[in-house]
């Protein structure tokens, strides 16, 4: 009888233990909105996430970036005549199943700041969506 027991516990454990094994991790979801803006509007900003390049952003769009909870930094940089130095790293937290906006703000020097969400969802209205917004790898 204690051998059905402790099979019957060894079995109960192996199952709990793979669900949680199988659960998948928290993610967020965060908006780069680049509005309307005379200057430089005909060439692509770098977006980086975490020091990774993860879009080449046109005028008039946004991008969409879905990442693990936590912290996390994004930062831009001009990819057309003068400085092309990177902005100063804007920190997020990105929480489950939430969204933070970041807004692309050219005063003089290019930089990134947070929007509620009411802003930013009222910003994502006058611009349009960039889906595959990295190049495509050329192949030797």
């Amino acid at each position: 009888m204690k051998l059905k027991k402790s099979t019957f516990i060894l079995l109960l454990l192996c199952l709990c233990f793979n669900g949680i094994a199988q659960k998948p991790a928290a993610t967020g979801i965060v908006y780069v909105i680049r509005p309307m803006n005379y200057t430089g509007s005909i060439i692509a900003y770098n977006i980086y996430a975490d020091d990774q390049l993860v879009c080449k952003l046109k005028n008039q769009r946004y991008s969409v970036h879905t990442l693990p909870v936590g912290n996390h930094t994004f930062s831009i940089k001009n990819t057309g005549l003068g400085n092309h130095s990177m902005s100063k790293p804007i920190p997020i937290t990105v929480k489950a199943d939430q969204a933070v906006y970041l807004d692309v703000v050219d005063e003089g020097q290019l930089n990134l700041k947070e929007l509620t969400a009411p802003s930013g969802i009222e910003s994502l209205k006058s611009v349009a969506e960039m889906k595959n917004c990295l190049p495509k790898q050329k192949t030797k």
